[in-house]
């Protein structure tokens, strides 16, 4: 089948993605109004961006990177994806209160590439 080439945390990701993908359509689908069902939306939203954008960034990295490096892909794939979910989450946060601008959104991507140099220097 087209899902052997993967191995066992990649199929966890899939699954994750095409799971929280059915639970973001149904959740839009319903409409259901309520505090619960806005926090659900962002929390189902959060794992499909964080899934999916991983399993893209590992390709990426495998695809144009160096072969004895690929060990190190998933990790560093997990973290970028992370930071790149956080901002689209507090994007879409503060675009729904009203607080969205590319001032804040400039200030936010900042924070995480700090954060991330920091990281890429502390472990170098």
């Amino acid at each position: 089948m087209w899902y052997n080439k993967f191995n066992p945390t990649q199929r966890a990701l899939l699954v994750i993605a095409l799971i929280s993908l059915a639970s973001l359509m149904t959740l839009m689908l319903l409409r259901v109004p309520g505090a619960w069902t806005i926090l659900l939306f962002y929390l189902v939203l959060a794992c499909f961006c964080l899934s999916t954008l991983t399993l893209v960034n590992f390709y990426i990295r495998r695809l144009l990177g160096q072969r004895e490096f690929q060990h190190l892909y998933f990790a560093t794939a997990l973290r970028q994806s992370l930071w790149l979910s956080l901002i689209v989450i507090f994007s879409l946060l503060l675009s729904s209160h009203g607080l969205f601008s590319w001032i804040n959104t400039s200030f936010l991507i900042l924070v995480f590439v700090f954060l991330e140099s920091y990281l890429i220097t502390k472990n170098g």
